[in-house]
């Protein structure tokens, strides 16, 4: 029994089936393109192509997804892996700082990484990591406590994870130290916090002479 599958399972290289330890039977294959040139598919082993289809598709044999992989060209790899990390360098050093430290932050669940950590992840030592933020009038500290503050306000305000889930995404010991930051943060414990959005979120709008203003204050110290 034929199976179809995506045609990048069984390109490569002009040969089909070079992914694999072995050539690939394919019984047929459609085509989006309009050309009836078969030698654009002459690698592939089949003489069955129909042109001028939705999608392009190969039908093999299932038991070929049951094949392994050979390992990847190493040095091909060590090539994509330096592209990779100088495209990644370009981008990340065009951006400003806090960005780039927020995105590491971002990532790092389950744990708030360290200035060392910082800077061992931006390539540069703590020393001018250090230099760099002070340049840029910033505070690492103030930064994550930032950070730490505007997600725990979304992900409650979402009501989809647990307290427990949140402490964890937002790199706290435990649940406990999360509560306590969270006190210091608002004057609230979490659960008045909660109850007073949901009761402000209960009551009707009520028209007052003037116009309407609503101002919400966040101060971080």
């Amino acid at each position: 029994r034929s199976l179809r599958y995506p045609p990048t399972a069984s390109q490569g290289g002009g040969k089909h089936g070079s992914l694999l330890s072995e050539n690939l039977y394919l019984s047929r294959v459609t085509s989006q393109r309009k050309s009836t040139d078969t030698t654009l598919y002459g690698g592939l082993g089949t003489d069955n192509i129909r042109y001028n289809r939705p999608h392009a598709i190969y039908y093999g044999k299932r038991s070929d997804l049951d094949r392994p992989i050979p390992e990847s060209d190493d040095e091909i790899r060590g090539m994509l892996d330096v592209q990779c990390a100088n495209l990644l360098a370009e981008l990340t050093n065009s951006r400003p700082l806090a960005e780039r430290l927020e995105d590491l932050m971002q990532v790092s669940v389950g744990t708030m990484p360290s200035l060392d950590e910082m800077a061992a992840k931006l390539g540069t030592s703590r020393r001018s990591l250090q230099r760099e933020l002070s340049n840029a009038g910033l505070n690492y500290q103030l930064l994550v406590k930032q950070f730490r503050m505007r997600h725990a306000f979304s992900l409650l305000g979402e009501n989809r994870s647990n307290i427990k889930t949140i402490a964890f995404i937002l790199g706290f010991r435990d649940v406990g130290s999360f509560r306590r930051a969270f006190q210091d943060w608002t004057g609230q414990s979490i659960g008045e916090w909660q109850a007073s959005r949901a009761e402000v979120a209960s009551c009707p709008r009520t028209r007052e002479s003037g116009p309407e203003r609503e101002e919400l204050v966040l101060q971080v110290t």
